[in-house]
């Protein structure tokens, strides 16, 4: 298994790493300006509405999808259902 840097790049957490990294920047940047406990709450603000507006996007993208039943395979197995129903009658 890798260590060290080999191991971070190797694996999905290199991406994460880069997006704190940025938020840290974003924080550092903002507190030039303004106390830090204030850019540090900018910063999560602004990152908490675009979550959300993400997670409304997600939201109507998977309302909007095709239904997830298989209506095609619901009525095969309805016309199987009925096809032994009625040879059991006989």
């Amino acid at each position: 298994m890798p260590t060290g840097f080999q191991g971070a790049c190797a694996t999905s957490d290199g991406p994460l790493y880069g997006a704190g990294c940025l938020i840290a920047a974003a924080v550092a940047g903002l507190a030039t300006v303004l106390a830090i406990w204030l850019a540090a709450l900018v910063v999560g603000g602004v990152l908490l509405i675009c979550a959300g507006i993400c997670a409304l996007a997600g939201k109507r993208q998977v309302t909007s999808a095709t239904p997830l039943v298989p209506q095609e395979t619901v009525d095969c197995v309805n016309l199987d259902a009925e096809a032994i129903t009625e040879r059991a009658r006989k």
